[in-house]
């Protein structure tokens, strides 16, 4: 009999988004650049690449599962809903939903390398090896990724499988009534919401950016976005499951300044993206320099520091008029002391335009796919092919626009300066209660 048979349905589909997500040639992309500068990455691929598309291999693939699994502790008890976030910008986004709804609390999972040597991770760990069935749905569903033979996508697919079975277990004597997450595709996000489902709990899903084209299909109970234009995306590859609620923007709002395009050495701000082009960093740092004539120049270093070049640092470091952040103040912070900001293919534009500050986009400041988020098709954010002379009054012209204001309401719902709490609020109460 065909093992397929005994998989867990909620677990393969799971799975299955997480698989398709990872084999896109922009995570694939993502991730050979983060091999080229990460000795450690590098050595597990080439392990990985050694051992072949058998066993062995899957055995060493399934250590990631192990790390998940073991990595998991339970949140407090008492929260109405259960959250797990890995990054910053997620937690930003489950901290606003919770100033939202401060009479539902939400308790976040712990996920921590510091939980692989606590002896009760390994208790229930091993608890779990114990339930055969289950060992071995996960071992076959591992192998048959593995067998495709891309390390990227073999890795992620077993730590979907070890968070699965761990927020499987956790959930069942969990009393709270939704799971929220802030990814649609990584493997800790889905591996909870799929788990939540197999416990009849509800699913919520809050964005923490504009996303490109061809995401997973949007499939929870109550989704919380920025605005029509993310809708838009979602519905390009399938139809939209549950409830819709608009909630803006991340950041505060502030009407649009151009004034400081017209001073004479004005601050501008140079945000990075999560693809770099680090060759081409410097010379456009030096252009913004020699051409723009900025007082000062705010270089934000992207906040995952697994992306950043450690050397691109070091020189901007040593530049006299170079002022450098590594993202240890939020975004609006570095962005209030600027006048302009460039900025490449990233979906912190419209953090920054909400607040105020015009961005402009220079091609080839980074290696992520040409207007990847379709700002500047949909007249967003103006573009240039290179650092040039009356840049900046031609940027001050695109956004005293009329025009541009309903054109940047369609991706921030919010804009400009509409509270978008109180339908968050409703939107949430009725999921609760339903």
């Amino acid at each position: 009999m065909d093992w397929r048979v005994f998989v867990d349905d909620a677990l393969s589909q799971a799975v299955s988004i997480v698989a398709e997500k990872d084999s896109g040639a922009f995570r694939q992309h993502v991730f050979a650049d983060l091999a080229i500068r990460r000795r450690l990455i590098r050595v597990a691929r080439k392990t990985h690449q050694l051992l072949g598309r058998g066993w062995l291999s899957t055995w060493f693939v399934c250590l990631y599962g192990i790390r998940a699994y073991l990595g998991v502790a339970s949140p407090a008890s008492g929260g109405r809903m259960v959250a797990a976030c890995a990054y910053r910008n997620e937690r930003r986004q489950i901290e606003a939903l919770q100033k939202w709804v401060p009479e539902h609390p939400i308790q976040s999972v712990r996920m921590s390398k510091g939980y692989l040597l606590h002896p009760l991770s390994w208790f229930r760990l091993l608890w779990a090896c114990c339930q055969w069935r289950k060992l071995r749905i996960s071992l076959r569903l591992i192998h048959e990724y593995n067998q495709r033979g891309d390390f990227l996508v073999a890795c992620r697919v077993a730590s979907t499988v070890g968070f699965y079975w761990r927020f499987k277990r956790m959930l069942s004597s969990n009393t709270s009534r939704a799971v929220v997450v802030s990814s649609d595709s990584n493997p800790y996000a889905m591996a909870l919401v799929f788990a939540a489902r197999t416990h009849g709990m509800k699913t919520m899903y809050i964005t923490h950016g504009h996303l490109p084209e061809g995401p997973p299909v949007l499939d929870f109970d109550l989704s919380i976005l920025d605005g029509p234009a993310l809708l838009d995306v979602y519905r390009a590859v399938g139809p939209v499951e549950g409830n819709v609620v608009f909630k803006g923007s991340e950041g505060s709002f502030r009407p649009m300044d151009c004034s400081g395009l017209r001073r004479e050495k004005p601050v501008i701000g140079l945000f990075t993206s999560l693809v770099m082009d680090w060759k081409r960093f410097k010379t456009i740092v030096q252009q913004v320099r020699d051409v723009l004539r900025p007082d000062t120049i705010v270089v934000r270093f992207h906040p995952n520091q697994l992306v950043r070049e450690d050397a691109a640092i070091r020189w901007a470091n040593a530049q006299p008029d170079v002022e450098v952040s590594l993202g240890e103040r939020v975004l609006l912070d570095d962005a209030a002391r600027c006048d302009a900001v460039l900025v490449g293919n990233s979906s912190c534009h419209l953090t920054v335009l909400r607040y105020g500050v015009p961005s402009f986009y220079v091609g080839g400041l980074d290696k992520v796919p040409h207007d990847f988020y379709r700002f500047l098709a949909l007249g967003i954010v103006p573009a240039y092919d290179q650092v040039s002379e009356g840049m900046l009054q031609d940027v001050s012209r695109f956004y005293e626009d009329p025009a541009w204001v309903q054109r940047f309401a369609h991706f921030d719902h919010g804009y400009p300066g509409t509270d978008q709490g109180p339908a968050v609020r409703t939107a949430v109460e009725e999921l609760l209660n339903a």
